[in-house]
Parts: structure tokens; C-alpha cells; sequence
């Protein structure tokens, strides 16, 4: 059982190949949306593999199809898309990362892999609470960027389930953490050690120096109180 599977593990990676073995290659899409909307619920993240573009294996244009399998894994709000011969033996490695960031982009900007407030329901805690209010934040152009960091559990984890417009800067104590975040969509990670009483304002200092925040606009500061409740600042 899938959900079984989910709550044994940090994060899902759907290989497609594999999958198609197991189960009648028509039922692959549908399970892929299915399981993709399953995890960002949970707040876990997935990533989609298996001939996302493999025909740029041997060649330095993917082909309609391909292109459209990547819009629609982004679409289904998968975390990730990844690359697997194309980049490992492929004849075009520089070619086809470019073309699979590009269609990412385009995608992205379009409303079709906004989360539909028709899925903002069954919320079955403050902290699934505070992420849909900062969708909303966002949305109506109240806030220009999240912060938080990965040790203010477990806000952390869900901040990014309704899919916010604006970035989620996440500070992280080390870099093994930070490639992990990396993995979730709309995550910006950065490194420095964690100090809950000051966090606000050493976050400050760090948005400045990488220059992710201009004057006049406004940050969501998520962080939480000694007793593990959630909370939000903005500033």
C-alpha cells in the first residue's frame, strides 16, 4: 500500500520504468498524479524519473511529447524531474539540462501548476493552517518571501504543501541538510547554525547580504516557540 510506503519514508521517487513492469503502462499517468498529490498533502516531497527526455540521448531536440511529460510532471506539483541517461551517456548533457530547466520555467509561470483553492480543505493542523494563510499571503501580493529553517519541526516540512508563489528561504545547520531541501519546490536553502531566539534577525542579515529582498517589501518570518508551536512574524 502506497500510503504505508509513505509514511515509512523521508521522500518518494517515482520511476516510471519500473513502475510500467509492475502495473498496465496505461494506469502510469494516473497513478503519477495520484501519488503526487498524495505527497504534497503530506508534505513529502516526490520526484519524477524514467525517459523524461530520452530521446536526447542521441539528439539535441527533445521531442513534443517529452516536452509536454515534463509540463505535466510540473503541473502535477511534483517536487523534482530527473534526468537519468540523458545526462549519465547522453551525447547532449549541457543541451538537455537546458531544455528540461527551460520548459520547467515556462511552466511554472503559467497558473497552470498554481494549487486551486478548491484544494485548500481539510486542514488537520496549525501548522497545514499557517501554510494555506501564506498561499493566500502570497497570492494577494501581501508578502514577497518566506524564511524559516529546517530544525522549526514541524512547520518546516509543510511550508511548501499549498505551493506559495514567492521563494521559501530555509536555513539549514550544514550542507547535507541543505542539498536535502533543496529537494522540495519553491525551497531556497542556506547554511547557517540555528539560534531560535535571534533567527529573525541573523535571517535578516543573511537576505541582505545575498541580496533576496529590497526595501519596501515583506518577509514571513516562520518560526516556533520553545514549546513547538508555530508562529509568524512579518516585517
Amino acid at each position: 500500500d502506497f500510503i504505508d510506503i509513505l509514511n515509512a519514508t523521508d521522500g518518494v521517487l517515482l520511476a516510471r520504468g519500473d513502475l510500467g513492469v509492475e502495473i498496465p503502462f496505461e494506469e502510469v499517468p494516473i497513478i503519477q498524479k495520484e501519488f503526487a498529490e498524495i505527497c504534497r498533502q503530506s508534505g513529502k516531497p516526490m520526484i519524477v524519473a524514467t525517459h523524461m527526455l530520452c530521446s536526447m540521448k542521441a539528439s539535441p531536440r527533445a521531442t513534443r511529447a517529452e516536452v509536454s511529460d515534463v509540463a505535466n510532471a510540473v503541473i502535477d506539483h511534483a517536487d523534482a524531474v530527473m534526468l537519468s541517461g540523458e545526462t549519465a551517456i547522453g551525447e547532449y548533457p549541457n543541451v538537455t539540462i537546458q531544455t528540461m530547466a527551460r520548459v520547467i520555467e515556462e511552466t511554472e509561470e503559467s497558473r497552470l501548476d498554481d494549487v486551486s483553492f478548491y484544494q485548500l480543505h481539510n486542514l488537520p493542523d496549525l501548522s497545514t493552517s499557517l501554510a494555506q494563510s501564506l498561499h493566500v499571503m502570497a497570492e494577494n501580493g501581501q508578502i514577497d518571501l518566506i524564511a524559516t529553517a529546517s530544525s522549526f519541526h514541524p512547520i518546516a516540512d509543510t511550508l511548501n504543501t499549498f505551493r506559495p508563489n514567492v521563494p521559501i528561504v530555509m536555513a539549514c545547520p550544514n550542507r547535507a541538510t541543505a542539498r536535502q531541501m533543496m529537494m522540495r519546490s519553491g525551497v531556497l536553502p542556506v547554511v547557517f547554525k540555528d539560534d531560535p531566539g535571534t533567527f529573525i534577525h541573523r535571517m535578516e542579515r543573511k537576505l541582505r547580504t545575498m541580496k533576496l529582498v529590497k526595501k519596501q517589501q515583506r518577509v514571513a518570518y516562520v518560526t516556533t516557540t520553545p514549546s513547538g508551536e508555530a508562529q509568524l512574524t512579518i516585517r
